[in-house]
């Protein structure tokens, strides 16, 4: 074997030594990172918070994703200076009806005398741990103001930064569990027979919270911007009827969809059997 031939050799070794090394690190960093070595909490109607330490990451659809819209273009670095506390899972209909019960709140749907109301949807899948569903931006707003003031801590909805930062949890991949859609991780049209389901039936993130894909769609506190990513900043929000983001993908749609640099819009007002939310608790 010539020397030249030797080298080459040489190089490809250590070449793939480095990049098993970085693996390493990188499965190492994410096991030490994930759900039973971060901080839990527990409010006073049950819901459960992990909280969700700073950091930095890649935001946006990556160029090795063949299915990126415009939208969720360049991928950028993205800042998280505060930790906050993200709940596990959706709001559920027994959440969302203790906030009913105790303050004769009406939703936008019912206001308008809609048969599309979180009522009816309650009614056609009576099941307390599924997400609450037919609800509008402004309704899940009202349960997040609802519930620091009884609470007075700060409930609210996730900035999209931060709702894609748990998704992802340091991963750049497309799913929030791989390069590839695999089963056992989200609700989507394939799997869900038409419905939302139960939160926690499907696996959790590795940072332990579920259905961060798939389900339902989740308001984020956002106004949409198709350019927000051109340049990537944090936008201070001035028009409160300007569309608003959702994240995750839901139980109605195609698994493309769910890739957690999607982004989908709709008026503050907007009332779908596949949209409702999740809270942030802030950081005390």
């Amino acid at each position: 074997m010539s020397y030249k031939n030797s080298r080459s050799i040489l190089k490809k070794i250590l070449y793939f030594s480095l990049i098993l090394n970085l693996s390493c690190q990188v499965v190492m960093k994410l096991r030490s990172q994930r759900h039973g070595d971060l901080n839990r909490v527990t409010n006073s109607i049950g819901m459960e918070f992990i909280q969700v330490p700073a950091g930095e990451f890649l935001m946006g659809c990556s160029k090795a994703d063949a299915f990126c819209d415009e939208d969720e273009k360049p991928e950028h670095e993205v800042e998280i200076r505060k930790s906050f506390y993200m709940a596990v899972t959706e709001v559920t209909n027994r959440e969302f009806m203790l906030f009913i019960k105790e303050t004769s709140y009406k939703t936008e749907a019912e206001k308008i005398h809609s048969t599309n109301t979180f009522r009816s949807c309650y009614t056609h899948l009576p099941k307390p741990d599924t997400p609450v569903i037919c609800i509008s931006y402004n309704d899940a707003k009202a349960f997040a103001d609802w519930l620091s003031e009884k609470e007075k801590v700060r409930y609210r909805l996730p900035k999209e930064a931060e709702w894609e930062y748990v998704a992802r949890t340091d991963l750049i991949t497309p799913y929030s569990w791989g390069f590839e859609f695999e089963e056992g991780f989200a609700w989507y049209k394939k799997n869900s027979g038409g419905n939302p389901h139960p939160v926690k039936q499907m696996k959790p993130n590795f940072w332990g919270f579920y259905d961060m894909s798939g389900n339902i769609w989740e308001w984020c506190e956002d106004n949409y911007d198709k350019d927000a990513y051109k340049p990537a900043k944090e936008r201070k929000q001035t028009n409160q009827s300007a569309p608003k983001v959702l994240r995750g993908g839901s139980w109605f749609d195609a698994h493309v969809m769910l890739r957690v640099s999607v982004r989908e819009f709709a008026p503050p007002e907007t009332i779908e059997s596949h949209y409702g939310f999740r809270l942030i608790r802030e950081d005390l």
